[in-house]
Protein backbone atom coordinates (compact mmCIF):
# COMPACT_ATOMS: atom_id res chain seq x y z
CA UNK A 1 0.00 0.00 0.00
CA UNK A 2 1.24 3.48 -0.51
CA UNK A 3 0.89 6.54 1.11
CA UNK A 4 0.67 9.90 -0.08
CA UNK A 5 4.63 12.27 0.72
CA UNK A 6 2.30 15.34 1.22
CA UNK A 7 -0.48 15.31 3.59
CA UNK A 8 -2.62 18.67 3.01
CA UNK A 9 -3.13 19.78 7.10
CA UNK A 10 -6.07 21.89 7.87
CA UNK A 11 -5.29 25.22 10.21
CA UNK A 12 -5.01 24.28 13.47
CA UNK A 13 -4.56 20.00 13.21
CA UNK A 14 -0.79 21.03 13.08
CA UNK A 15 -1.07 21.57 17.04
CA UNK A 16 -2.68 17.79 17.41
CA UNK A 17 -0.55 15.05 18.99
CA UNK A 18 -1.54 11.58 18.89
CA UNK A 19 -0.86 7.85 21.02
CA UNK A 20 -0.80 5.89 18.06
CA UNK A 21 0.05 6.59 14.38
CA UNK A 22 -2.15 7.42 12.02
CA UNK A 23 -2.70 5.31 9.17
CA UNK A 24 0.41 3.66 8.90
CA UNK A 25 1.85 7.08 8.02
CA UNK A 26 5.93 6.65 7.73
CA UNK A 27 7.84 9.02 9.63
CA UNK A 28 9.18 11.86 7.65
CA UNK A 29 5.54 12.51 5.13
CA UNK A 30 5.75 15.91 4.81
CA UNK A 31 2.35 17.75 6.27
CA UNK A 32 1.65 21.60 4.43
CA UNK A 33 -0.96 23.91 5.77
CA UNK A 34 -2.66 26.42 3.55
CA UNK A 35 -0.83 29.24 4.26
CA UNK A 36 2.39 26.85 3.33
CA UNK A 37 3.81 26.03 6.92
CA UNK A 38 5.80 22.65 6.52
CA UNK A 39 5.54 19.96 8.68
CA UNK A 40 7.15 16.81 9.02
CA UNK A 41 5.36 13.64 10.89
CA UNK A 42 7.18 12.85 13.70
CA UNK A 43 7.82 10.53 16.90
CA UNK A 44 9.02 11.98 20.48
CA UNK A 45 11.20 10.18 22.66
CA UNK A 46 10.56 9.43 25.88
CA UNK A 47 10.85 12.76 28.38
CA UNK A 48 7.68 15.39 26.94
CA UNK A 49 9.08 18.52 24.38
CA UNK A 50 8.06 22.12 25.19
CA UNK A 51 6.18 24.14 22.38
CA UNK A 52 8.68 26.69 20.72
CA UNK A 53 11.49 24.08 21.13
CA UNK A 54 14.22 23.29 18.69
CA UNK A 55 14.23 19.44 18.20
CA UNK A 56 17.09 17.31 16.34
CA UNK A 57 17.47 13.45 15.66
CA UNK A 58 18.01 10.95 18.34
CA UNK A 59 21.57 11.09 19.30
CA UNK A 60 23.53 9.57 17.01
CA UNK A 61 24.83 6.00 17.67
CA UNK A 62 28.40 5.22 18.16
CA UNK A 63 30.62 3.81 15.39
CA UNK A 64 30.39 0.49 17.33
CA UNK A 65 26.55 0.53 17.35
CA UNK A 66 25.53 -0.75 13.57
CA UNK A 67 26.68 2.17 11.86
CA UNK A 68 28.96 0.71 9.57
CA UNK A 69 31.28 -2.50 8.90
CA UNK A 70 28.71 -5.19 9.45
CA UNK A 71 28.98 -8.07 7.05
CA UNK A 72 25.93 -9.91 4.97
CA UNK A 73 25.86 -13.86 5.09
CA UNK A 74 23.54 -14.29 2.55
CA UNK A 75 24.99 -13.17 -1.35
CA UNK A 76 21.86 -11.11 -3.18
CA UNK A 77 21.69 -10.56 -7.14
CA UNK A 78 19.79 -7.90 -8.60
CA UNK A 79 16.02 -7.80 -7.11
CA UNK A 80 16.52 -8.87 -4.11
CA UNK A 81 14.64 -7.46 -0.57
CA UNK A 82 15.74 -9.74 2.01
CA UNK A 83 19.15 -9.39 3.42
CA UNK A 84 20.78 -11.17 6.90
CA UNK A 85 23.24 -9.33 8.18
CA UNK A 86 25.70 -10.28 11.02
CA UNK A 87 24.89 -8.10 14.05
CA UNK A 88 29.00 -7.89 15.75
CA UNK A 89 29.26 -7.27 19.35
CA UNK A 90 25.86 -5.43 19.59
CA UNK A 91 22.57 -6.72 19.87
CA UNK A 92 19.44 -5.20 18.14
CA UNK A 93 15.64 -4.99 19.00
CA UNK A 94 12.47 -5.52 16.57
CA UNK A 95 12.10 -2.85 14.17
CA UNK A 96 15.05 -0.60 15.03
CA UNK A 97 15.43 0.68 12.03
CA UNK A 98 11.87 0.53 10.42
CA UNK A 99 11.78 3.27 8.13
CA UNK A 100 15.39 3.28 8.08
CA UNK A 101 18.00 2.57 6.13
CA UNK A 102 20.38 0.19 5.15
CA UNK A 103 23.75 1.73 3.59
CA UNK A 104 26.27 -0.30 1.47
CA UNK A 105 29.56 0.90 2.34
CA UNK A 106 31.92 -1.41 -0.30
CA UNK A 107 32.51 -1.21 -3.51
CA UNK A 108 30.90 -2.02 -5.71
CA UNK A 109 27.17 -1.90 -4.73
CA UNK A 110 27.16 1.60 -2.91
CA UNK A 111 23.33 2.94 -1.92
CA UNK A 112 21.24 3.65 0.45
CA UNK A 113 18.27 1.21 1.03
CA UNK A 114 15.16 1.57 2.74
CA UNK A 115 14.18 -0.61 5.62
CA UNK A 116 10.86 -2.31 5.80
CA UNK A 117 11.49 -4.82 9.02
CA UNK A 118 13.63 -6.53 10.65
CA UNK A 119 13.69 -9.24 13.84
CA UNK A 120 15.92 -8.96 16.65
CA UNK A 121 19.51 -10.36 17.52
CA UNK A 122 21.71 -10.74 20.01
CA UNK A 123 25.13 -9.54 19.87
CA UNK A 124 26.94 -12.07 16.80
CA UNK A 125 23.88 -13.63 15.75
CA UNK A 126 22.15 -12.72 12.74
CA UNK A 127 19.13 -10.69 11.84
CA UNK A 128 17.23 -10.37 8.72
CA UNK A 129 16.09 -7.36 6.91
CA UNK A 130 13.47 -6.43 4.76
CA UNK A 131 13.49 -4.15 2.45
CA UNK A 132 11.10 -1.78 0.31
CA UNK A 133 9.36 -4.14 -2.16
CA UNK A 134 10.30 -1.10 -4.85
CA UNK A 135 13.31 -0.77 -3.24
CA UNK A 136 15.12 -4.07 -3.81
CA UNK A 137 18.87 -4.19 -4.34
CA UNK A 138 20.29 -2.82 -7.37
CA UNK A 139 24.12 -4.27 -7.24
CA UNK A 140 25.06 -7.79 -6.20
CA UNK A 141 26.14 -8.13 -2.87
CA UNK A 142 29.27 -10.72 -1.82
CA UNK A 143 28.05 -12.87 1.21
CA UNK A 144 31.14 -12.32 4.15
CA UNK A 145 33.02 -9.29 1.67
CA UNK A 146 29.87 -6.64 1.25
CA UNK A 147 29.41 -4.69 4.33
CA UNK A 148 26.57 -2.62 5.31
CA UNK A 149 25.61 -0.13 7.98
CA UNK A 150 21.82 1.22 9.54
CA UNK A 151 20.46 4.48 10.21
CA UNK A 152 17.44 4.92 12.04
CA UNK A 153 14.85 7.22 10.98
CA UNK A 154 15.37 10.82 11.23
CA UNK A 155 12.12 11.04 12.88
CA UNK A 156 11.59 8.62 15.24
CA UNK A 157 12.32 9.18 18.81
CA UNK A 158 13.14 12.69 18.47
CA UNK A 159 14.71 14.66 21.14
CA UNK A 160 14.88 18.54 22.33
CA UNK A 161 18.36 20.14 20.43
CA UNK A 162 20.95 20.04 23.70
CA UNK A 163 23.60 22.71 24.10
CA UNK A 164 25.72 20.16 23.10
CA UNK A 165 24.25 18.65 19.41
CA UNK A 166 24.23 15.04 19.20
CA UNK A 167 22.67 14.70 15.99
CA UNK A 168 20.83 16.69 13.10
CA UNK A 169 18.46 19.54 13.63
CA UNK A 170 15.04 18.55 12.18
CA UNK A 171 12.46 21.09 13.42
CA UNK A 172 10.32 22.84 16.11
CA UNK A 173 7.55 21.72 18.15
CA UNK A 174 4.48 23.83 17.26
CA UNK A 175 2.06 22.50 20.65
CA UNK A 176 4.49 20.63 23.88
CA UNK A 177 4.12 17.07 23.13
CA UNK A 178 4.02 14.29 25.52
CA UNK A 179 6.20 10.99 26.05
CA UNK A 180 6.04 8.81 22.88
CA UNK A 181 3.49 10.74 21.28
CA UNK A 182 2.88 11.35 17.27
CA UNK A 183 3.24 15.00 16.37
CA UNK A 184 3.88 17.31 13.39
CA UNK A 185 6.92 18.66 13.43
CA UNK A 186 7.35 22.11 11.88
CA UNK A 187 10.06 22.75 9.42
CA UNK A 188 9.50 25.91 7.39
CA UNK A 189 7.29 28.75 7.51
CA UNK A 190 6.40 31.33 10.35
CA UNK A 191 6.96 30.24 13.86
CA UNK A 192 7.17 31.07 17.27
CA UNK A 193 10.71 30.22 19.31
CA UNK A 194 12.17 30.21 22.00
CA UNK A 195 15.42 32.62 21.72
CA UNK A 196 18.38 32.89 24.08
CA UNK A 197 18.94 36.47 22.79
CA UNK A 198 17.17 39.41 21.89
CA UNK A 199 16.74 38.80 17.88
CA UNK A 200 17.24 41.78 14.86
CA UNK A 201 14.80 41.55 12.12
CA UNK A 202 16.43 39.58 8.87
CA UNK A 203 19.13 38.47 10.79
CA UNK A 204 20.09 34.30 10.64
CA UNK A 205 18.77 32.37 13.37
CA UNK A 206 21.52 29.61 14.73
CA UNK A 207 21.62 26.44 17.19
CA UNK A 208 22.16 27.76 20.39
CA UNK A 209 24.42 26.82 23.43
CA UNK A 210 23.11 28.17 26.15
CA UNK A 211 19.76 26.66 26.81
CA UNK A 212 18.14 23.22 25.61
CA UNK A 213 16.38 24.03 22.31
CA UNK A 214 16.84 27.38 22.79
CA UNK A 215 17.98 29.68 19.17
CA UNK A 216 20.87 32.25 19.12
CA UNK A 217 21.51 34.99 17.21
CA UNK A 218 24.49 34.39 14.16
CA UNK A 219 27.96 36.21 13.99
CA UNK A 220 31.11 35.59 12.25
CA UNK A 221 33.02 36.01 15.76
CA UNK A 222 33.78 32.58 17.89
CA UNK A 223 31.72 31.56 20.92
CA UNK A 224 31.87 33.67 24.39
CA UNK A 225 30.34 32.47 27.26
CA UNK A 226 27.44 34.87 27.01
CA UNK A 227 25.99 33.05 23.53
CA UNK A 228 26.00 36.51 21.98
CA UNK A 229 28.60 35.59 19.55
CA UNK A 230 28.11 32.30 18.47
CA UNK A 231 30.35 30.67 15.74
CA UNK A 232 28.77 31.36 11.76
CA UNK A 233 29.42 27.19 11.42
CA UNK A 234 26.50 26.17 13.66
CA UNK A 235 23.42 25.12 11.86
CA UNK A 236 21.00 28.06 10.02
CA UNK A 237 17.43 27.98 11.29
CA UNK A 238 15.61 30.18 9.88
CA UNK A 239 15.12 34.34 10.02
CA UNK A 240 14.34 36.49 12.68
CA UNK A 241 11.14 38.41 11.57
CA UNK A 242 10.88 40.52 15.08
CA UNK A 243 13.19 42.88 16.52
CA UNK A 244 13.05 43.13 20.45
CA UNK A 245 14.67 42.55 23.82
CA UNK A 246 14.54 39.89 26.17
CA UNK A 247 16.41 36.47 26.75
CA UNK A 248 14.55 33.33 26.96
CA UNK A 249 11.78 35.24 24.96
CA UNK A 250 9.52 33.61 22.41
CA UNK A 251 9.70 35.30 18.84
CA UNK A 252 8.57 35.15 15.47
CA UNK A 253 11.15 32.98 13.34
CA UNK A 254 10.80 32.09 9.82
CA UNK A 255 11.92 28.66 9.55
CA UNK A 256 14.27 27.82 6.90
CA UNK A 257 15.13 23.90 7.81
CA UNK A 258 13.14 21.69 5.46
CA UNK A 259 10.79 23.27 2.48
Amino acid sequence: MSFPTTVGLEIGSEKVTYASNQNGRVLGTRGVTPDGRVFRWALNAGVALEAGKLVQTQAEFGASVHVNGLTIVNATATGVTTITVVMATTPTVANRYSDGFLVVDTSPGQAIYKVKSHNAAASGENAEFTLYESDEIKDPLTSGTTTVGFRANPYTSVIVSPTTITGAPIGVTPISVAASRYFWLQTWGEALVNMDQAPVAGKRVITGILSAGNLDISSTSSVDTTGANEASSYPQIGIAQTTGAGADKYHRILLTISP
